[in-house]
């Protein structure tokens, strides 16, 4: 019976976080609330590519570096296209980004762990 289970579970995750990611929401886990900061997200999104380089698309600026994910999970300061001035929601989501130490799948959504904070992800 428990074989089954972890079956399904693994069946139902997708294979890898490679992709276009829509931040939905950041959850204080502390206590248990939902980041006011984060109500509306605007484009702030992610984009996770299969030679471990990601996008990271904030309020006027994209952001491209590299992520580990073996050993552990690492997404590392990148290089910004550097047109304007990012609103401080972006500044704070890219912050959580670098700080990130961890990530699970639950149904079709992304959460990445960071600073005490889930932050969750819809695929785009």
């Amino acid at each position: 019976m428990a074989f089954m289970f972890v079956a399904l579970f693994t069946y139902a995750q997708p294979i890898n976080l490679i992709g276009q990611w829509k931040l939905s929401s950041v959850k204080n886990l502390t206590n248990n609330t939902i980041d006011s900061t984060f109500q509306n997200t605007g484009n702030l999104s992610i984009m996770f590519n299969g030679n471990n380089t990601y996008k990271c698309f904030l309020s006027v600026n994209t952001v491209m570096g590299s992520y580990i994910t073996k050993g552990g999970f690492l997404i590392k300061r990148g290089a910004t296209t550097k047109i304007c001035c990012d609103d401080d929601k972006s500044m704070k989501f890219y912050n959580l980004l670098l700080d990130a130490y961890g990530y699970i799948f639950k149904e079709s959504d992304l959460y990445i762990y960071s600073n005490n904070c889930e932050l969750i992800f819809k695929s785009l």
